[in-house]
Order: C-alpha cells, then sequence, then structure tokens
C-alpha cells in the first residue's frame, strides 16, 4: 500500500493509509516484543508515529515519496525477519 501511494490517489487512500500501516506498525511491535527482537522496534515505532492518523504530520505528495518508499522497506524487512525468527523458535529441533 505504501508503494502505490506515490501516485496521485483520492484522500481516502491516503486516510485509510495512515490507519493501515499504524495497525500493522503496531502489530508488528507486538510480535516483536514477544519474539525478543527489539531492534525493530527503532524502525516501527517510527513509522507509526509518521503516518499515524490522529497527529498527522502533512507534507506535499512528492516529499512523501521517499518516506513511503523508506516504509514499505522497513514494514517489510521487519515482517519478514519476525517471521523467520518466529519461524525458527517454534520450528522442532532434529
Amino acid at each position: 500500500m505504501l508503494v502505490m501511494a506515490i501516485f496521485d490517489l483520492s484522500i481516502g487512500y491516503y486516510s485509510w493509509l495512515r490507519v493501515i500501516v499504524t495497525a500493522v506498525s503496531i502489530y508488528l511491535c507486538v510480535l516483536t516484543v514477544k519474539n525478543n527482537a527489539s531492534i525493530w522496534l527503532v524502525a516501527l515505532i517510527p513509522v507509526a508515529v509518521v503516518w499515524n492518523p490522529f497527529g498527522q504530520i502533512t507534507m506535499s505528495r512528492s516529499a512523501w515519496i521517499p518516506y513511503d518508499l523508506g516504509g514499505a522497506a522497513v514494514l517489510a524487512l521487519a515482517a519478514f525477519a519476525i517471521v523467520r525468527q518466529n519461524a525458527k523458535e517454534h520450528s522442532p529441533h532434529l
């Protein structure tokens, strides 16, 4: 969703984007704490703060592009790392 935000879309898309990105960031923060991968909090908390729907940060669309792409990268990398670590911890030892 954050990658699509670089295009000219309706204001409704960007409003829902804030809610979804914040929710996903918070969810990943919870998983991070549960999996003892706290280093990801350094990246996930700023994502949740920047995209929060309540205390909105406003910038021009072109100014948001690096943030959108960076936020997408952080969420993708964090999700991959957390899922991978979780799978290692819960896999049967041979």
